[in-house]
């Protein structure tokens, strides 16, 4: 490619021809098919469509009439529209909220009665599982363990006790007729 030359871009460039207003169209084939492109065909604007005019310096056609009523007639009734919904939206709180209010009632009964069978179910597993062979050897045990353990300490209790009054005897018997009586 020599300097000055456009390099073949014939499919890398698809979109809208402004001229034709047909889309899909490679829009720099014809341009780059020939020898000297003239982009000027590429670039000039799009005609207007029938029956609307384009103010001066703006891109933008005109809204057909028919299609402006129907946009007036729209923006003309959006306050009422709008009260409308909201009217909608405080009937739709309101039952909802006396649907809730009539079914408290139900819900808190139902939940009164889960929680019954619940709790009903639980107390005849717990009878049951106390009822096992292992628990009822566990609770066995445990009793044992607490006599072992309460009479234990009432033989700590005791030789404390015995101790103590031996301390007692001995300390008497090492200082008897020690004592001054003042009279």
């Amino acid at each position: 490619m020599a300097f000055g030359s456009f390099p073949d871009l014939t499919g890398a460039f698809t979109g809208t021809d402004t001229s034709t207003g047909k889309r899909n169209i490679d829009l720099f084939k014809t341009a780059f098919a020939a020898k000297n492109p003239d982009l000027r065909g590429i670039l000039t604007p799009s005609p207007t469509p029938s029956g609307t005019t384009l103010p001066e310096g703006n891109a933008i056609p005109s809204v057909d009439p028919k299609i402006q009523s129907w946009l007036d007639l729209y923006k003309a009734t959006s306050p009422e529209r709008l009260k409308e919904m909201e009217e909608a939206s405080r009937i739709s709180a309101a039952l909802s909220r006396e649907q809730l209010r009539d079914l408290y009632p139900f819900l808190s009964a139902a939940g009164a009665e889960t929680t019954a069978r619940n709790l009903a179910a639980s107390q005849a597993y717990r009878a049951f599982a106390e009822g096992l062979p292992s628990n009822v050897q566990n609770i066995m045990a445990s009793k044992q363990a607490q006599a072992t353990s309460a009479a234990a300490g009432e033989a700590d209790r005791a030789r404390a006790v015995a101790t103590q009054q031996a301390a007692a005897k001995d300390y008497a018997g090492r200082f008897a007729g020690q004592y001054i009586q003042v009279g």
